[in-house]
């Protein structure tokens, strides 16, 4: 089963994005509105993905990682409640 983005291209309209911006995604999941989002943002950009589920996290790294993307991701295993702490310590506030 593939997991399919919801309001995917509402939601990168919504967010304006530019070239090296910075972006959080909260519920990484499948990591599709992300690689969307990196498309927007380029390799000067930064993406904060917290993924509570342990085996979607691994396998969205392991996907990053054969596009040769992984150094713009900053992938978190944590509930998206401790937004403001992983935030935080990761220099995205």
């Amino acid at each position: 089963m593939i997991h399919q983005p919801v309001l995917l291209k509402e939601v990168i309209e919504y967010l304006n994005l530019k070239p090296g911006d910075k972006v959080i995604d909260a519920t990484l999941d499948g990591g599709g509105h992300s690689l969307e989002i990196l498309k927007k943002i380029g390799p000067r950009g930064k993406i904060l993905g917290i993924e509570w589920d342990s085996e979607l996290l691994k396998q969205f790294e392991l996907k990053i990682k054969s596009l040769k993307i992984k150094n713009i991701f900053i992938l978190i295993n944590d509930n998206y409640r401790s937004l403001i702490k992983i935030a935080q310590e990761n220099n995205f506030i």
